[in-house]
């Protein structure tokens, strides 16, 4: 009769044993399903301040990398001035709207450079064209 008690006490225990490690398993589970939930969240988060920087009237304005200058000078020789989506998809970390105010920027650079080269040839400077690097040989020579 006593062992008949004692191994009673053991099958619960196994029993116990065997409901706590499936509750361990399933809180496991949630736990991992949270912390993917909370990983979600996060960037979510994140992606919300960097459009909150870059994005409506009072953006902060990042400067422009060295590479995405040079990304958007070699799209612009492919996609011509007009199509700002297509530069905007090579340059890859800026939006069409932020490519267009770039390349307004752009624009009137070149523009206040080309007067300054047709200033400084205008006024007798000698070789004020061809030592412009950025005007083209073509204009430089048809002026």
């Amino acid at each position: 009769a006593g062992k008949t008690g004692k191994y009673a006490g053991a099958e619960e225990s196994k029993q116990e044993i065997s409901r706590l490690k499936d509750d361990n398993s399933s809180l496991r589970g949630k736990l991992s399903d949270s912390q993917e939930q909370v990983k979600r969240l996060l960037c979510i988060i994140e992606q919300q301040k960097n459009a909150a920087k870059t994005e409506g009237p009072m953006a902060t304005r990042l400067p422009w990398s060295d590479v995405e200058k040079s990304r958007f000078v070699e799209a612009l020789e492919t996609f011509g001035p007009k199509d700002m989506k297509g530069i905007a998809t090579v340059v890859e970390t800026r939006t069409h709207a932020q490519v267009r105010a770039y390349a307004q920027d752009y624009f009137l650079r070149l523009t206040r450079m080309m007067r300054s080269v047709e200033k400084a040839a205008r006024s007798g400077v000698p070789g004020a064209r061809s030592r412009a690097w950025w005007v083209s040989s073509d204009r430089a020579s048809s002026r």
